[in-house]
């Protein structure tokens, strides 16, 4: 009877509540801006960078599985003349440590036509952009040397992928060329800390700034593909295998004929859990986002879904695209599944009635859809009162998913402020139900061997996986409790730009589903395995190495137990406690029994001398 009390008051909880955790996580340590995240000092925690000084100072936050969990470090470096636009992790030069790419602005020149602007008001942005590297050694950072000698400029913010198939990052973007020209340009890093330069065909049109570039498996093979946004719509590069690069398939026209500056960044997500990488794109039917929606992309037309985003008789809508303001250059909503039933919500920033200084972060959860769903079965709900406590000053510019307690459940990563001073705050996503979780997370399988061994949080464990990798495909296979074939795709890491903030990580939530993963599929380039009978509430580590030989691909599995598990055991223990009391109070009346019945006994025994 215990134990079922507790399945019916677990089965009847539903809720999702937030609870406010910005001490136990930062300490007194709020200022800072986050820009990337990434396991730097391998040690399977995962770190936060961030942005200090309006931009002009970078600094490493290190997880820890201690309060606080997230701790500043001497780890930073500082410019002086130039404010950092962009952080982009990765192992540039295959030491299988991770580094930082960072892209940089002169903040020291007036933007061209400034003295114009005196007089019209509109100022023209600077796009050129200066890249440095900041190389990583573990648990040391090297600084630039010079600041006002970098590899290289580019126009706009780069996407980080993997070009060929020798582990190590690689870049994508537009060079500014001597002669002032454009040139889309591959950047190759090599394992002696440098860069080949491959340019790419470039009678295509001209790219949209801010770009929202995807590197996914957009043709439905094993091999991610570019994707890519100009002025005239989407551009999609299938990765060709024969002849080692990409090969221009087609270009995708904005939603129902609009300009590329009402649309926002693209999200790359499974909506329907149909096995397939849909593209979400938020817009504006206005100047001031009024009217907003969100459009999805299911490989052959686009589709309305007709996100309601009014609060009572207040009108919210997207923020307006603001230029050279940290998370408001464009609208972007962030992935991620919150409530863990399998499908994937979004994180997005609205502002009242297009007052761009009256903003809130909200949630807006995947649910099935009712009305209007000619061609999908999925949309978006607004849930206002989920993080409501959290908006209360209408403040907040920026909102993204975190696993702070490395527990498999996303939680909430909020940042206020304006000017470049922000703060930041926590918020624990307290699962009020026991939902199953797939945390899978793919690097290079890279080795360094001065870095062999080193104790962590999950004992001895080999330095050779190497960082993360953009691009890998991973997908699953499941039965629901109903009896039901369920399936689910993600790729890790698809976007790098514009505050994407992607963790370097994949997590799927599998509901109430007890069952094993019948099957999980990861794909790095052209190559695939598969892993059949995963436990349910895993962290499972992917090192491919070698590349070319799958079957040689090693998992590492880290088995988290549910918390119906514990409950059932604190059940379990609570009963056979009460089993032993019971017990104990008949062995003691027993015993009673017996002592009177042998004085009894006894009595009878003189009675009968007598």
């Amino acid at each position: 009877m215990y134990t079922f009390r507790i399945f019916l008051i677990v089965t009847l909880c539903q809720i999702c509540v937030s609870i406010d955790i910005t001490y136990p996580v930062f300490g007194y340590n709020v200022q800072g801006q986050p820009a990337a995240f990434g396991d730097f000092d391998s040690d399977e925690l995962t770190d936060m960078f961030i942005l200090k000084e309006k931009g002009q100072l970078i600094e490493i936050m290190f997880g820890s599985n201690v309060e606080p969990f997230l701790t500043t470090s001497s780890q930073k470096c500082k410019f002086n003349r130039h404010q950092i636009t962009s952080v982009v992790p990765g192992d540039f030069n295959g030491d299988a440590l991770m580094d930082l790419l960072i892209t940089v602005k002169n903040i020291t020149e007036k933007p061209i036509g400034w003295a114009a602007s005196l007089f019209t008001g509109n100022e023209k942005q600077n796009n050129d952009l200066d890249v440095h590297i900041l190389w990583g050694s573990l648990n040391s950072l090297k600084c630039p040397d010079n600041e006002d000698n970098p590899l290289f400029t580019i126009i706009d913010q780069p996407i980080v992928i993997n070009y060929d198939n020798n582990m190590i990052v690689d870049l994508f973007g537009v060079k500014k060329m001597p002669n002032g020209t454009a040139q889309r340009m591959f950047w190759l890093f090599n394992s002696n800390s440098t860069f080949t330069e491959l340019p790419m065909e470039n009678d295509k049109p001209e790219m949209r700034i801010p770009q929202s570039h995807g590197f996914v498996d957009i043709g439905g093979d094993v091999a991610p593909d570019l994707y890519l946004t100009t002025k005239e719509g989407y551009e999609v590069w299938l990765s060709d295998s024969t002849s080692e690069t990409f090969v221009y398939n087609q270009t995708i026209p904005f939603p129902d004929g609009l300009h590329f500056e009402n649309v926002g960044q693209t999200a790359f997500m499974d909506l329907q859990l149909k096995g397939r990488m849909d593209h979400i794109v938020p817009v504006c039917f206005d100047k001031k986002c009024t009217n907003s929606t969100i459009y999805f992309y299911d490989s052959t037309r686009w589709y309305n879904l007709g996100i309601n985003f009014h609060n009572g008789n207040s009108i919210w809508g997207f923020v307006p695209p603001t230029p050279n303001k940290p998370y408001l250059e464009a609208i972007t909503l962030r992935p991620g599944d919150f409530n863990m039933d399998g499908y994937p919500d979004l994180l997005g920033t609205l502002c009242l009635a297009g007052n761009p200084k009256k903003t809130k972060v909200i949630l807006m959860e995947n649910v099935a859809c009712t009305t209007g769903c000619e061609g999908f079965d999925r949309t978006f709900v607004v849930r206002w009162d989920l993080l409501h406590s959290m908006n209360s000053n209408n403040d907040y510019v920026m909102g993204a998913f975190y696993d702070f307690f490395q527990n498999g459940i996303l939680d909430v990563l909020l940042v206020s402020g304006s000017n470049g001073e922000y703060n930041m705050s926590a918020f624990k996503n307290s699962l009020d139900y026991d939902a199953n979780f797939l945390k899978v997370m793919v690097v290079t399988g890279l080795t360094n061997s001065k870095f062999e061994t080193l104790p962590s949080r999950l004992g001895k464990k080999s330095r050779t996986f190497g960082t993360n990798l953009p691009g890998p495909k991973v997908s699953y296979v499941t039965t629901t409790q109903d009896g039901y074939p369920r399936q689910g795709i993600a790729t890790q890491l698809p976007q790098s730009a514009y505050y994407s903030l992607y963790l370097p990580y994949t997590i799927f939530g599998l509901g109430r589903t007890p069952n094993f993963v019948d099957e999980l599929t990861v794909s790095i380039l052209n190559e695939t395995r598969s892993w059949t009978q995963i436990i349910p509430n895993s962290q499972m580590v992917v090192i491919p190495n070698p590349i070319n030989d799958p079957s040689r691909w090693n998992a590492k599995l880290f088995v988290t137990p549910s918390r119906l598990i514990l409950e059932s055991a604190a059940a379990l223990a609570g009963t056979c406690l009460l089993i032993l009391v019971i017990i104990g109070v008949l062995y003691f009346k027993e015993r009673q029994e017996d002592r009177i019945e042998k004085r009894m006994e006894a009595h009878r025994f003189h009675f009968d001398a007598m």
